[in-house]
């Protein structure tokens, strides 16, 4: 009886993992059963395994479809993009292989293997091996848990259906973190993205993993912080991360934190700019997220404090810039206090937008709105042509003029066509 049970009870499970496997698009449903058959067709095993069982399981938006096979996943790729088209690229290194079927997203293919580390904070080294061995490899036990695509059998050898469903992040040995400290910032964001809590003893093991921060490579490091930008709720991320000591780990007293900083970040990411301020999703090849962030959040610095942190995580250009322009500007704004609106227009006109913006959310000061939304709209109505035609030799002067009929219509020294004539002629005759 306890047998016919036992039977049941897995017929059950299996009917809710394929019930599960309907939640996917119908697209990404095809492309599951193809790999599978394929597989099947070549004597291998496959996998969908870590964060897109988590995701079904917790009833999210699957982002990424990750296969492990056991066996060759470079020959399993090789025949899927044979059979169905396709783009692919293969990486011999580690056996593993991404495919780009005709429509659907990219598939990454992972050859089920074992990892051993070398040194603290080292890429690990790789070895082809079991699923068991893969999923033992993983960051947290709620990452563990794989569908076999043949039966959908679901395989939890660390009991991380468990913890999901009481909402807990933990490791699956004592130097998870010190073999990789990019797990302490994946586990804040799993932690605040789906409100979970670090047990216990994984909490434990920070502290003796902090130091080894500092032997991360700045891609690596900068990439935990960049993906934390990308989070729902990014100032909870990096909230915690500082409670955690994880920010003071990366540069000691220098990268800032607090709730005035909080605040600020806030403003600058749950609402997206008013369209008056001319700004999209990205900015100069980067998203607008990244740019406006990292400018806030290293606003308080000075530039040179600035140049610093960018040696620790080599910011793209368009993020460094941005962040030492708003810093610039703001130690800049108790002198322009006050000035006329020419004074204003000549000095932020080389700023970048996104930096603009930024200084106007932390400082609130308006005419660096006026400047966006009107004053660097306003030009003479005499231009070079005009200038030629009255007989003055093209060169430098030309910008000097322009400049100073700009001025007067900004300062509305001059408000119609007639006065900017008669100013004109007070130049040349100057």
């Amino acid at each position: 009886m306890r047998f016919m049970r036992a039977i049941i009870r897995e017929k059950t499970q299996k009917g809710y993992n394929r019930a599960m496997l309907t939640r996917l698009p119908i697209l990404h449903q095809t492309l599951l059963h193809q790999i599978d058959k394929q597989a099947a067709t070549l004597g291998l095993a496959a996998y969908l395994v870590g964060g897109g069982v988590r995701d079904l399981i917790l009833r999210l938006p699957v982002l990424d479809l990750d296969i492990v096979i056991e066996g060759d996943a470079i020959q399993l790729a090789n025949a899927l993009s044979s059979k169905y088209g396709g783009a692919l690229t293969t990486h011999t290194k580690f056996r593993t292989a991404t495919w780009q079927p005709p429509e659907g997203p990219p598939l990454d293919l992972i050859t089920a293997r074992r990892e051993t580390y070398r040194a603290p904070a080292a890429l690990p080294d790789v070895s082809p091996s079991t699923l068991a061995d893969d999923l033992a490899r993983r960051d947290f036990s709620i990452n563990t848990l794989a569908l076999r695509l043949s039966d959908s059998s679901l395989i939890d050898m660390h009991h991380g259906q468990a913890d999901l469903e009481r909402g807990l992040i933990r490791v699956l040995h004592p130097r998870s973190f010190i073999d990789d400290p990019t797990r302490l910032y994946r586990a804040v964001r799993y932690e605040t993205r789906y409100g979970f809590k670090l047990t216990p003893e994984t909490l434990a093991l920070i502290p003796a993993a902090l130091p080894l921060v500092e032997r991360l490579t700045a891609e690596r490091l900068r990439h935990e912080l960049d993906l934390a930008f990308h989070e729902t709720r990014p100032v909870r991320v990096l909230s915690r991360m500082a409670e955690l000591g994880l920010l003071q780990a990366i540069l000691e007293d220098v990268l800032p934190w607090d709730s005035d900083l909080a605040k600020q970040l806030d403003s600058a990411l749950v609402v997206h700019p008013a369209p008056e301020w001319g700004l999209g999703l990205t900015f100069s090849g980067q998203p607008l997220n990244l740019v406006l962030g990292y400018a806030v959040w290293l606003s308080c610095l000075h530039v040179s404090q600035i140049a610093l942190t960018h040696e620790r995580l080599t910011f793209p250009l368009t993020v460094l810039k941005n962040a030492q322009a708003v810093s610039a500007l703001l130690a800049e704004l108790p002198v322009l206090a006050g000035s006329s609106p020419s004074a204003w227009v000549r000095h932020l006109t080389d700023v970048p937008l996104a930096a603009l913006y930024a200084t106007h959310l932390i400082s609130g000061e308006d005419a660096i709105k006026r400047y966006v939304t009107d004053w660097q709209h306003i030009h003479p109505k005499t231009d070079g042509d005009a200038l030629k035609a009255l007989g003055l030799t093209p060169g430098p002067r030309y910008a000097e003029i322009l400049w100073q009929l700009r001025a007067a219509w900004l300062d509305g020294l001059v408000t119609s066509a007639e006065e900017e004539g008669v100013l004109l002629q007070t130049i040349f005759k100057s």
